[in-house]
């Protein structure tokens, strides 16, 4: 059998796809059509049959994944040119739903992808991706935070004051001249006067907070 026959056996076989059950793929049944939002695609046809006799084939990439969609209603999804950790398959052939296989452990973007690629195989509409809020990290602890709280609030402002390297004395809940100096130095704008021990703890652990 010559090359010009196979070829014209092949693009029969491949017609015959829209007149099944099976719905145009959003590629196209030749492939024809670019992936929606995929760059660097290139469609290619082997004279030498697959095991459904079928070897045409688009392949691409999608944000930063390597994808092959093949005419017998197959696909697979690599992480990209060389690289091989993981690999995704996808079967459609069946017509009204897609099968997966796996090989190492495909991220969950793959895993997103290959939804995108079973909807293009069954000729349904590409939902858009849902976007996966990224994972905020705590904020490091600041001011008293880092401390353990004292029995009075007088105790934690010395214990405070004590972290900023600050000379106040002994820690016994008593705002003598040492911790007045402390604080005055750690406030830019001073205590207030009277001093109102809450109203300096809630100023410095401000300032502490502000300034990490």
């Amino acid at each position: 059998m010559t090359a010009a026959v196979r070829i014209c056996l092949f693009v029969g076989a491949l017609a015959g796809i829209a007149t099944t059950a099976h719905a145009e793929p959003c590629t196209g049944v030749f492939m024809e059509r670019p992936l929606p939002d995929a760059e660097a695609v290139e469609t290619r046809f082997a004279d030498v049959p697959s095991v459904r006799g079928l070897y045409l084939w688009q392949e691409g990439m999608r944000d930063g994944l390597r994808y092959v969609l093949s005419a017998d209603l197959t696909a697979r999804i690599t992480p990209g040119p060389g690289d091989r950790d993981w690999a995704l398959v996808i079967d459609c052939s069946a017509g009204s739903e897609c099968s997966r296989d796996r090989v190492g452990v495909p991220p969950a973007s793959a895993r997103t992808f290959a939804t995108a690629l079973e909807q293009c195989l069954l000729g349904e509409p590409i939902s858009a991706p849902v976007a996966v809020a990224p994972v905020q990290e705590p904020p490091e602890p600041c001011g008293i935070e880092t401390i353990e709280a004292g029995p009075t609030p007088a105790h934690t402002l010395q214990r405070l004051l004590a972290t900023q390297d600050a000379t106040v004395g002994r820690i016994d809940g008593i705002v003598g001249p040492r911790t007045l100096a402390a604080l005055e130095r750690a406030l830019p704008e001073g205590p207030s006067s009277p001093l109102d021990i809450e109203s300096a703890l809630a100023q410095l652990n401000t300032l502490l907070c502000a300034v990490q």
